[in-house]
């Protein structure tokens, strides 16, 4: 079974947050977690690296 993680204001979530979030995910293959986040906006510097 599959856990999905849907983020929808991801600037409300720290730097603290987003570490821990990334270290469950990252480090434990076994929960099989998938994030989802929904943006209102695209920045500029992470449009070049994700539409190209």
């Amino acid at each position: 079974m599959s856990r999905i993680v849907v983020v929808n204001d991801p600037k409300a979530i720290e730097a603290d947050g987003w570490a821990l979030l990334s270290r469950m995910i990252a480090d434990f293959p076994g929960l099989n977690m998938q994030l989802v986040l929904l943006l209102d906006r695209i920045h500029r510097q992470w449009r070049k690296r994700w539409i190209a």
